[in-house]
């Protein structure tokens, strides 16, 4: 069964299966089991100046970062300190001019592989993560771009 998801904020679509995982006010938590991808999705409403967007992104980019650093940090993989590669990254103004983008894709050595979009408006801000275990699987290192390939956000 596709997952076909309108939301006022967003639609995602995909041809994987998603269980929802948890949800609370501020976030949602959506895996698919079978290529093991967790994808979790939030949207803020605050209230962003234009002038303010592109600063704004880059502290999205740096707080998603250290939560995802705290994160596997607190409790790594088979005890092992976390390795964690950026392989891209881009923070731009959004081709349609309202907002900012804030991508990023990276590898956390022998665990995952992920990646993180999000979107600095003038009134909201909206994240999604993706994280795939390591597989030799075809189509699992590509699932990020997938997810995002089924995405459309509201802008502004």
């Amino acid at each position: 069964m596709s997952l076909d998801w309108s939301h006022p904020e967003f639609r995602l679509r995909s041809q994987r299966v998603w269980e929802k995982q948890s949800e609370d006010p501020s976030h949602i938590q959506l895996i698919c089991r079978a290529t093991g991808t967790s994808l979790t999705m939030s949207i803020v409403a605050h209230a962003v100046a234009n002038e303010e967007q592109e600063a704004a992104g880059r502290l999205l980019m740096e707080e998603r970062r250290a939560a995802h650093l705290a994160a596997v940090t607190r409790y790594p993989p088979g005890g092992v300190a976390p390795l964690l590669h950026y392989d891209y990254e881009r923070l731009q103004p959004h081709p349609s001019g309202n907002g900012y983008e804030v991508v990023y894709e990276g590898t956390h050595e022998n665990y995952s592989v992920f990646g993180f979009v999000g979107y600095v408006t003038t009134r909201k801000v909206f994240s999604l993560f993706v994280e795939t275990a390591v597989s030799f699987v075809p189509g699992h290192r590509s699932m990020f771009r997938e997810v995002v390939g089924g995405l459309q956000v509201t802008l502004p």
